[in-house]
């Protein structure tokens, strides 16, 4: 019979196997270094869910996204118009280098006089159509030959061929759409006293692209700075995706760097404190540089681009990987037991606390955000790799022996450990218990999007004023108007459009995009040349009057402008990103944007107009509901995670099993309440927190019951505990508010889960 092989034969081969596939991802990272910074993902809106039940609105929300995602609008202004146009010129000068395009208004006047014109007969605003009913033959006559006096019509027609002023009208309304006018070659703005020059721009590449980044927003602020001094009482907003995406981009890369160098230096200070000589710092160092490397070698091989937030929080990833590492030292401390037996030891209770921890991190795949999948396995993998090269490798290269540093052996030589005296915990309990009352009793749940939002304020103040200066229409509320083809569409904007006047009318709205507005539906223009064909006694009465040929006195035949011309247009470039097409069963959309929503009491009403074919799209609002119903379903997983949890437990430990469980669970519930004392809500992110709490939490008491008499072991969670609380604690630093509330929950709840694993520890220490 052939000799099973020994068990260190099978130890070195998973070791190797695991080697290899740690040099498969470092090779991966390697071959992919050039396109590494340009798969690095800063748009906030990439973290937000995707609505799977609504494909359309998902479709208008990324047309809109991409529609905006190139372009940068800079307005400058000043009191004085010709001032405005010399800085908006000097402006224009300085940033003439940078690789941007300039953009025009899409469409000008005489384009669209000219290609309206052979359609005119159809095209009536609200005001002329209603006029034409209630108006005499007389009336109408009359302000014709009132008209007569001006050889050209406002809208850029002879008299003749608009002699009732319907066109101009019309073309007047359409212009009505955007404030900008065009002066001394620029276009400018008028708001509020000051008049404003507005320069578009076009980005050559993605606003997300790290390159054009660094390229024009330092220069773009240098060019401002300039500007301002050089003309004084010059004011200057932007509006651009890449102003938000770049301030995202470097606070992302602060944060990577303060929280992965504060939790490296704080690791390194306490391993040079509690062992001596070399090997532990290089052996900690080891498992967490191999925990980092196959973590991002996994990430970025999931995902074709990885949200520079997910290398954010990884970086706190730095606090956990080394939890392994350290209780694995920490057992070897003045222990003889030969390395492979002492692991073989030690597997057990490593295995599960491992287990408990990645599912922890797993359950944040369980949310619906593209951000927190990328997250979990971010860091599962990164904690099983870490956990591998403690396991693997660490008997083969490590020391039989550690010895003991300062840290360590002063507390293994101290007399005995504390232990709460009886009243003691009774205080404890009694004051814990009255503070989670108090905060139960203030607690409350918030859902809302908004209070997460992590955007530069400065920035967002700049995209506000120009948005409001130019009568920019709002991108997160709108409309999706549905139909089984585009002529039912548009006239389900004209209908929709009728009760919206009645909001621009009262001042709860200041306007709204449609494509009916640039594209009156076939039946509306039927009808309006039905209308104009009541003025064929005034024009004949005027031909007579003025002296006009019998001709002209005929109604001129003008054909309906159909979708598919207008469409294939240039001048439809400045709706077309209205346009929706087809969705997924089959039938088509549009979207209405609204102008001037500022008042969030008014979206019940605008609600209300909704209907079958008729959707009224509240971004936020749908995300903050998402929220709420994942928020809930999340509470039914922390309780089942809570029972599997149990199960594992007591299968190993028996009737011990609460003390592992019950710290992290007690955490939990003083994570929830003791925050409402301050007026701190209950969030999405505070129910992931808690799933990281249950996963963590666990291995102290897992730690504690493997080794119950062994002092090394409260030592051996106290430490791992420390790099967790300072990873976390860096995080609760972070500017953006989702990863400052995560953080500040998983800070309060590690250190109440030691706190309470110290408590709930087997037996008096010795």
């Amino acid at each position: 019979m052939s000799k099973t092989p020994s068990t260190t034969a099978l130890h070195r081969l998973a070791a190797g196997l695991f080697l290899l596939l740690c040099l498969l991802a470092a090779a991966y990272l390697w071959n992919q270094r050039a396109s590494l910074p340009s798969r690095i993902d800063s748009d906030l809106f990439a973290l937000l869910p995707r609505n799977e039940r609504d494909p359309l609105a998902e479709t208008a929300i990324a047309r809109l996204a991409q529609q905006g995602e190139r372009q940068l609008v800079i307005l400058i202004g000043h009191r004085d118009a010709s001032r405005a146009l010399q800085a908006a010129r000097d402006y224009a000068n300085r940033i003439a280098s940078l690789p941007l395009k300039s953009r025009a208004l899409p469409g000008d006047m005489a384009g669209l006089v000219d290609f309206y014109r052979p359609y005119r007969q159809g095209l009536l605003t609200a005001g002329d159509r209603e006029q034409l009913t209630k108006q005499t033959p007389q009336a109408a006559f009359e302000q014709a030959l009132g008209l007569a006096i001006s050889p050209f019509s406002a809208g850029g027609l002879a008299w003749q061929d608009d002699p009732f002023g319907h066109y101009s009208h019309w073309l007047q309304d359409l212009a009505a759409g955007t404030r900008v006018r065009p002066q001394e070659g620029m276009l400018m703005v008028e708001n509020r006293g000051m008049h404003y020059v507005v320069l578009l721009r076009e980005l050559p590449g993605s606003a997300f692209s790290f390159d054009l980044q660094a390229q024009i927003v330092p220069a773009l602020d240098t060019i401002g700075t300039a500007v301002r001094s050089a003309i004084p009482g010059s004011e200057i907003y932007r509006a651009g995706v890449i102003l938000h995406a770049a301030a995202a981009s470097q606070t992302a890369q602060r944060e990577i760097s303060l929280i992965g160098f504060g939790s490296t230096v704080g690791i390194l200070l306490l391993v040079l404190l509690t062992w001596r000589g070399w090997q532990a710092p290089l052996l900690v160092g080891l498992s967490l540089g191999t925990g980092l490397l196959v973590a991002n070698g996994v990430a970025f091989a999931s995902f074709a681009r990885v949200h520079a937030l997910t290398l954010v929080f990884g970086a706190s990833l730095v606090g956990v990987a080394v939890d392994y590492a350290l209780y694995a030292l920490i057992q070897a401390v003045d222990d003889d037991t030969p390395p492979l037996q002492r692991y073989r030891r030690l597997l057990p209770g490593m295995l599960l606390a491992m287990l408990t921890t990645v599912l922890g991190y797993l359950g944040l795949a369980l949310t619906p955000f593209p951000g927190l999948m990328q997250m979990a396995v971010f860091s599962a993998s990164g904690i099983i790799a870490a956990w591998l090269a403690v396991m693997l490798w660490f008997p083969l290269i490590g020391p039989a022996r550690m010895r003991a540093g300062w840290l360590a052996r002063r507390y293994l030589e101290s007399p005995r450990s504390w232990q709460p005296g009886q009243r003691m915990l009774i205080a404890a309990g009694t004051l814990l218990l009255a503070l989670a009352l108090a905060g139960g009793a203030r607690f409350r749940a918030h859902d809302d999007i908004r209070a997460l939002a992590g955007l530069n304020p400065g920035l967002l103040a700049e995209q506000i004023a120009a948005s409001r200066i130019l009568g920019l229409p709002s991108p997160a509320q709108m409309f999706i108007v549905t139909g089984p083809d585009a002529e039912t569409v548009l006239q389900r904007e004209e209908a929709l459009g009728k009760a919206l006047d009645g909001f621009v009318q009262r001042g709860q709205l200041s306007g709204f995009d449609a494509i009916s507005r640039w594209l009156p539906s076939q039946a509306r223009q039927h009808a309006d040349q039905q209308l104009q064909a009541r003025l064929s006694g005034p024009r004949q009465q005027l031909a007579a009057e003025l002296g006009l040929p019998k001709e002209w006195a005929e109604l001129p035949k003008s054909p309906t402008l159909d979708f598919a011309h207008w469409q294939a247009s240039p001048l439809a470039d400045a709706a077309r990103h209205l346009w929706l097409g087809q969705g997924p069963d089959g039938r088509v959309g549009s979207m209405v944007l609204l102008k001037g929503l500022n008042d969030p009491a008014l979206t019940p009403a605008l609600a209300a107009l909704a209907g079958p074919d008729v959707r009224w799209i509240d971004k936020p609002a749908e995300i903050s509901q998402l929220f709420g119903r994942y928020r809930v379903l999340l509470s039914w997983v922390l309780v089942v995670a809570y029972v599997a949890t149990g199960l594992f437990l007591y299968a190993r430990y028996r009737r011990q099993w609460w003390r592992a469980l019950l710290p992290p669970a007690l955490a939990s519930v003083l994570v929830i309440a003791l925050p409402g004392l301050v007026g701190q809500t209950l969030q999405l992110l505070n129910l992931v927190g808690l799933l990281l709490i249950l996963g963590m939490g666990v291995d102290y008491g897992i730690f504690l019951l493997e080794s119950p008499q062994d002092r090394r072991g409260i030592l051996g969670i106290v430490l791992p505990a420390c790099t967790t609380l300072l990873s976390f604690g860096l995080l609760a630093l972070s500017t953006t508010p989702a990863l400052q509330s995560f953080g500040l929950t998983m800070l309060l709840g590690v250190t109440l889960v030691l706190a309470l694993a110290l408590v709930f520890r087997p037996g008096q220490q010795s």
